[in-house]
């Protein structure tokens, strides 16, 4: 019996030595993530400083390019669409009718046999 008390005692030491490392650990992973938020904070606070102090930043120029750009394009759009009607209308005038007939056809099989 003696030796199950003794096992017994060595497993409960053991026990304690884990959870007092774990605790140590613990600790220290808690001051770790203070320190942590700290600099969080501390940067934080000197970002917002940043912001107040800056003039109007670039992004408001860039939201204006960006919407003059996307003005141009959709002024150019139409203009675009008729290149690609005439070039389209172009390469059908030089393909043979009975070619196109069965792209069509084959076109019409594809789209009843898709599911829906």
């Amino acid at each position: 019996m003696t030796t199950d008390n003794n096992q017994s005692q060595m497993r409960s030491k053991r026990a304690r030595s884990r959870n007092d490392s774990i605790q140590v650990e613990l600790d220290e992973l808690r001051e770790q993530l203070e320190a942590l938020k700290a600099n969080v904070d501390a940067e934080k606070e000197t970002s917002n400083e940043d912001k107040t102090a800056a003039e109007p930043s670039a992004d408001d120029d860039t939201e204006f390019d960006v919407k003059d750009t996307i003005k141009e394009v959709m002024d150019d759009l139409p203009s675009h669409f008729i290149e690609l009607i005439e070039s389209l209308d172009e390469s059908l005038k030089d393909e043979s009718t009975t070619k196109l007939l069965a792209v069509f056809a084959a076109g019409i099989l594809v789209g009843r046999l898709l599911p829906r």
